[in-house]
């Protein structure tokens, strides 16, 4: 069994510095596997990976400090333990769901009140004290597991991300171990919505885009598929995605223009995709609706499905109620 000398690190996954390039505090270092210290402060991965996609790796360290490269471990196998892995209590989760906030605000304003608190009631939507009518968007797993849960601060007029005086992000692990409720959190992450898998058909079509709000959003929109986000594009690999193991499967890309390698997010999902279906035994198809039909003005915005869809709404006049969409499950 091949070790390395550095990897990315994943032990202190809301341990993020500000990144060289974009500037974000995005930016995940490299360490070392067997000390836990980090390689150098400027070694590591962007985890914008569509708007900056910058990386470091430590062999181009290596490189440019004339050094010699450490070559893998592989005279002694390592045989490691399974890692642990903490879950967020059910009372916690359970109170966060007897409020509204600023996201289901939104909805209402969109699709009404019977649709946003059925959608609420499928995704279990809760809302954070941490801002006031902050949204929560938990990650449970198709046993019911709640992995952790993203927090997030919207606008209730626009529904967009409020990022001045800065982003408002953070996560309910990250929070708790903050103010010394948890002494330590094992996180590993899920899918958002993976909840679902465990009482939707099983040969029914699964759809993946990036974003939470994007998921919840395209529920109403397109009820036919079984919606699911994977947070970024960074979380849609293998560990993330074991659930997904033989799954037929529908990727919808953001808009977005080309990186410095002339890669666009389209380029970029469609790599993974094509290493899911090698490791997981996925069926996938990329939906290239957007990369046909959108303006260049949509796609400087970076517009995902359900802005899309929206946006277009706004233009055109198309009736936005209850009654046009209709949900193919039982709310109760």
């Amino acid at each position: 069994m091949k070790q390395f000398f550095y990897s990315l690190d994943e032990k202190r996954p809301s341990k993020l510095f500000k990144c060289p390039l974009c500037g974000q505090r995005e930016f995940k270092l490299y360490c070392d596997n067997v000390t836990g210290e980090y390689l150098s402060t400027d070694v590591g991965k962007c985890n914008r990976i569509v708007k900056c996609n910058y990386h470091y790796s430590p062999k181009e360290y290596f490189q440019n400090q004339n050094l010699d490269f450490p070559k893998q471990k592989n005279q002694v196998q390592i045989i490691e333990e399974p890692k642990k892995v903490d879950f967020i209590s059910s009372d916690l989760f359970e109170k966060s769901l007897n409020h509204n906030n600023h996201f289901l605000s939104y909805l209402t304003s969109l699709f009404g009140e019977e649709i946003t608190h059925k959608v609420k009631q499928r995704f279990f939507i809760g809302t954070s004290k941490h801002w006031d009518g902050a949204t929560i968007f938990w990650q449970i797993d198709s046993e019911n597991n709640i992995h952790t849960g993203k927090i997030i601060l919207f606008n209730s007029t626009t529904g967009k991300r409020v990022k001045t005086p800065y982003n408002h992000i953070t996560w309910v692990h990250s929070i708790l171990t903050k103010n010394g409720k948890l002494p330590e959190f094992h996180l590993k992450q899920c899918l958002f919505g993976e909840h679902q898998l465990s009482y939707e058909p099983i040969d029914k079509t699964i759809a993946i885009v990036e974003s939470e709000k994007t998921a919840v959003l395209a529920t109403i929109l397109m009820p036919e598929y079984i919606w699911l986000a994977t947070g970024s594009l960074t979380n849609f690999n293998e560990n993330h995605c074991v659930a997904l193991a033989g799954k037929s499967l529908i990727v919808y890309p953001d808009l977005g223009n080309a990186d410095t390698k002339g890669l666009t997010p389209f380029d970029k999902w469609n790599e993974k995709s094509n290493s899911l279906k090698k490791h997981l035994g996925c069926k996938i198809a990329i939906s290239d609706l957007l990369e046909k039909n959108a303006t260049e003005q949509e796609r400087n915005a970076g517009l995902d499905i359900a802005d899309y869809f929206i946006k277009r709404d706004e233009v055109y006049g198309w009736a936005m109620n209850e009654y046009d969409y209709p949900f193919f499950w039982d709310s109760g």
